[in-house]
C-alpha cells in the first residue's frame, strides 16, 4: 500500500472509530429516549455505511479491483474477494 493511500485509510479507520464511539453513548438511552434521538442514531449508521464502504473501496483498489458503482455491489465484492486475502 502507498504512503497516500496508506494515510487515507488509516484517516478512514480513525474516522469510522469515532462513529462507533459516538453510537455507543446511545446504547445506555432508555428505548423512549432512543426513539427521540432517532436521526442522530440514523445518521451515525449511515456514516458507519458509508466509512465502511469506502475502507473497502481502498482494499479493493489495492487489489486491483474496478470500482462498485454501489455499496453492495462493493460489498459483494469485497466478500468474494476476501477468500483471497492472507488470513490475520
Amino acid at each position: 500500500m502507498s504512503p497516500d493511500t496508506s494515510e487515507v485509510m488509516q484517516r478512514k479507520l480513525s474516522m469510522l472509530r469515532q462513529f462507533l464511539s459516538d453510537l455507543e453513548q446511545y446504547r445506555a438511552l432508555e428505548p423512549r429516549q432512543q426513539r427521540r434521538e432517532h436521526y442522530a442514531i440514523e445518521r451515525l449508521l449511515q456514516l458507519l455505511c458509508e466509512s465502511s464502504a469506502d475502507i473497502g473501496l481502498q482494499l479493493l483498489r489495492r487489489d486491483g479491483y474496478r470500482l462498485a458503482a454501489t455499496f453492495s455491489r462493493r460489498f459483494a465484492i469485497i466478500l468474494i474477494s476476501r477468500r483471497h486475502w492472507p488470513s490475520s
